[in-house]
């Protein structure tokens, strides 16, 4: 729990502290939380397609609603919203030493706001999708490794993505491979993918007719599965988990889809950067 202010003074008091002033910036958060949610609410749909369900919605919605209530001006709390400044006077001292509440006193709390934080954080500044996968070092030989990163949203791992190409990371032939850490429907994977393309420019008369192949090839993910594909110059194979899943033979295919993470334009351009790292000599 958070203590009240006079809980709050009567511990101070009792370590020889005073409280000297009192600044309250609990509306502040409550609005924050309140554009929290609101972003929340409106990116549902993209949420959903990553393999969240609608538990894990109420959950996220009663969290956020609970943290905005508790932070109005109706019910600030104590040292979170309001930042008490104490004075220490030392027995047998003239000279005395602000002490400043900057955090919760419980560390349980302290912790729960460090996850908040880094969960929500993502909501902000929020880039699009989860995707397929892609490629083993053995599958194309003279490829070498280049680099590698996580792809996340909200916080969460969805999968870790590894890079294997020539001297120019950007042309065939190439492999990419990603290793999945969620559970994810294979018609999310193909939706994620197509929204990716059209925002890099992709024609929709192509679009519909690569979906369509994209959903004989993608299968369901699991944790721990991973899903290769390898860029030639004649089109796309994929792997699931090592073993050959299917092939799309259409150049411009291949070069939309690798596009979605190695384009400048990616959605993605964090993990862009790891992947186009490059390896040492």
């Amino acid at each position: 729990m958070l203590p009240s202010r006079a809980a709050f003074r009567a511990a101070a008091a009792r370590q020889g502290l005073a409280v000297r002033s009192e600044y309250a910036f609990g509306n502040d958060y409550a609005r924050t939380l309140a554009a929290w949610r609101q972003a929340f609410e409106a990116n549902w749909p993209q949420i959903e397609a990553l393999g969240f369900d609608e538990r894990f919605r109420r959950l996220w919605r009663l969290y956020l609603c609970y943290c905005e209530a508790g932070f109005s001006p109706e019910t600030s709390m104590s040292c979170i919203s309001n930042c008490p400044i104490a004075e220490h006077r030392a027995a047998g001292m003239d000279s005395s030493r602000e002490v400043g509440c900057g955090r919760s006193p419980i560390t349980a709390r302290a912790k729960l706001v460090s996850q908040r934080r880094e969960i929500l954080s993502v909501l902000a500044g929020w880039p699009l999708v989860c995707l397929p996968a892609v490629a083993a070092p053995d599958v194309l030989p003279g490829l070498r490794r280049w680099g590698s990163g996580d792809f996340r949203r909200f916080g969460f791992l969805v999968y870790h993505a590894t890079l294997w190409a020539g001297e120019d990371p950007s042309m065939p032939p190439l492999a990419l491979r990603l290793e999945y850490r969620r559970s994810i429907a294979g018609s999310a994977i193909v939706e994620a993918s197509v929204a990716e393309m059209r925002q890099l420019g992709a024609a929709d008369g192509d679009l519909q007719r690569w979906g369509k192949a994209m959903t004989r090839v993608f299968p369901d993910v699991r944790d721990g599965d991973n899903l290769t594909g390898i860029h030639r110059a004649d089109g796309a194979v994929f792997l699931f988990n090592g073993s050959l899943r299917g092939e799309i033979a259409d150049p411009e295919f291949a070069r939309r889809f690798f596009a979605i993470w190695l384009d400048p334009q990616t959605s993605a351009p964090a993990l862009r950067a790891a992947l186009l790292r490059r390896p040492p000599a």
